[in-house]
Parts: C-alpha cells; structure tokens; sequence
C-alpha cells in the first residue's frame, strides 16, 4: 500500500533469523530487500488502499460536517452574544463547549479508528511477506535478509548485487490475494472519553479557538 497506510515494516529488518550455530562456521551469506517496495506491490496492496481510503473518505465527511455545523454556531453566537441576557448567553456559551468537547472526542475516536484500521489491513499483507520472506532466506542458504527501507536500518551502503527484493517478489506475487477484514463498526462512542490533546485526521479542520 502506498503513502497513506504507513508500513509497519520495522520486523522485517530482522525477519530473516540466523542460522543454526553449526552453519555459522560456513561464510556468512546475506541480503537485503526493500520492503516498502515488498508492501507496494504486493498482492492485495492495492485494494486494501483502496478499501482504506473510500472508509476514511466516510470518517472526513463526518467530522467536515459536523465541524461546519458548530463552526456555524459559534459564528451565530458571536454575532449576537451581546444582545443577550447574561444567564442566555453564559447558558449558550455552556451548551456550546458541550458541543465542542464532544466533537474533539468524536474526532479523536476516528482517528484512532483509522489507525486501528490501517494495521488490521497492513497485517494480512505482512504476514505473506514475513512467511516468503523466511522461505527464500531458508531455500537460498542466507543467514540474514536485512531490510534497507526499515526506520532506523544500519544500511548506509550496500553492494546492489545483495538486493534481493526482486526474487522475493517474484514468490511473493506467486500467491493469492489475502482475504481483508471487514470494517470494525466506529458510529458508537468511546466507552471512556480520551485524555490529553485532540488528535484529528490529516485534513480535518477544528473551528478556531476549539
């Protein structure tokens, strides 16, 4: 999958286990495989992206109209705020950041929703590149298969003739598509209101002052 659902790729630097102790009297045989390349083309990739994106376009509709809704009542406030009794208007002012709190849950909510909903969709897809993966290093004798695209990887050079990402995918696109797990239903609240500061999904605008 690419660009939105982050690869969550950090094992792959190690997938490939050491060999038994007895072989390590043998020269050391490694590789190295790109595994965002890995996660982009493999099968399924593509329609994980797809099925991720269409739900997260639901999720953005939702907090787009409800902050437009509030942003509306905020500005309708301020415009006549100072006509108003003062018990009005501190009752309004009440109900509003009411309002506000619960859409900066709600928002919140979502956003751990999709973050729940990307490694639910990532993890199918990695565990056929996990088991190709410790399948070549078996079959082809290496002792270790790094992974170069990891966050943090040790690789600042390498002999290109050690990339073997191109036969791994070879095996890889040999199997089907994993089967992709339905949507987890997210219309329910949080059973407990989330601490700390809001975080929203890319895009999402909050009302100012909210």
């Amino acid at each position: 999958m690419r660009n939105t659902i982050r690869p969550f790729l950090v094992a792959l630097a190690l997938v490939a286990f050491a060999a038994p102790v007895a072989a390590a009297q043998s020269p050391l045989k490694i590789a190295y495989v790109n595994s965002r390349q890995l996660l982009a083309e493999a099968p399924g990739s593509d329609q994980a992206q797809q099925m991720f994106e269409r739900e997260m376009s639901g999720y953005q509709a939702e907090v787009e109209q409800m902050g437009q809704a509030l942003q509306t009542q905020i500005q309708e406030f301020q415009r006549t705020a100072r006509e108003m009794p003062e018990a009005r208007r501190d009752s309004i002012a009440q109900v509003l950041g009411q309002q506000q709190d619960a859409y900066q849950q709600r928002v919140m909510q979502l956003e751990q929703t999709a973050q729940q909903r990307e490694m639910q969709l990532s993890q199918p897809i990695m565990q056929n590149i996990q088991k190709v993966l410790s399948d070549y290093r078996s079959a082809e004798g290496y002792h270790f298969i790094f992974d170069i695209a990891a966050q943090g990887s040790p690789v600042v050079a390498a002999d290109t003739t050690l990339d073997v990402t191109q036969a791994v995918l070879t095996r890889l696109k040999a199997l089907p598509a994993p089967a992709l797990p339905a949507a987890a239903d997210s219309s329910r609240p949080p059973t407990t209101p989330p601490a700390g500061p809001v975080a929203q999904p890319a895009g999402v605008r909050r009302p100012p002052g909210s």
